[in-house]
């Protein structure tokens, strides 16, 4: 489980994020702090991945991931870093997750301690995982392309964001989400009362000229 905070913010972030994202694809399952078996008869070969994405499994609930009955281990492992984990996530299950085969490994420290820079993820390529180059933005950005997801991390002022280069929108968090939908519904409202406000002025304008200009052809005919 996550240690604190600091770690919790951000799997769930990411966990609700990818979830939201991939909604729709049924193939895909996203997973959290769930026990991944990868020995079958031994139940002491597990280790239990902050955030991990798989492809090709089915979208379903499960207690606990095992890898020969899923086919295939998780394509992208996420793990955030603390001070009790950083040895276990930059080591031992970096070499282990490149065994099982998952094809990319992501390192983030929220509390900008350990690593540097502070997310770094890694490609398997024959069997080794190679650096992913991450690049800057001119705000200061860094940005972590992923080809698992087909999005980017984006590492800006302390706050992590996944980001979709291919519709450039950044993916919010549930709450912000939801902010933002009542910001939009509320803005609607407020456009329609205002075209209804409007339109009935415009009637009662019309009304008033069409009144205006009865009484002036009364007039003339008294003349």
């Amino acid at each position: 489980m996550a240690e604190s905070d600091f770690q919790l913010v951000w799997l769930l972030y990411l966990v609700d994020a990818l979830r939201t994202q991939f909604a729709e694809d049924e193939t895909v399952y996203v997973g959290a702090n769930r026990l991944m078996y990868y020995e079958e008869g031994n139940p002491a070969a597990s280790v239990a991945p902050d955030v991990f994405f798989a492809r090709d499994i089915g979208k379903y609930m499960r207690d606990i991931y095992k890898v020969w009955v899923e086919g295939k281990a998780p394509d992208l492992v996420i793990e955030i870093l603390s001070k009790n984990s950083v040895y276990n996530d930059k080591a031992m299950k970096r070499g282990l997750y490149a065994e099982l085969g998952v094809q990319e490994y992501i390192l983030f420290d929220p509390k900008f301690q350990f690593l540097t820079p502070a997310i770094q993820g890694y490609q398997l390529v024959n069997d080794y995982y190679q650096p992913i180059p991450p690049h800057k933005m001119e705000d200061g950005t860094l940005v972590l392309p992923s080809q698992v997801l087909g999005l980017e991390f984006h590492l800006h002022d302390c706050t992590l964001r996944l980001h979709d280069p291919h519709t450039g929108k950044t993916l919010l968090p549930h709450e912000e989400v939801e902010q933002q939908w009542q910001a939009e519904a509320d803005a609607r409202r407020m456009a329609e009362a205002r075209a209804a406000y409007e339109a009935e002025a415009r009637r009662e304008a019309e009304a008033r000229i069409a009144e205006l200009e009865a009484q002036l052809r009364q007039l003339r005919q008294e003349k």
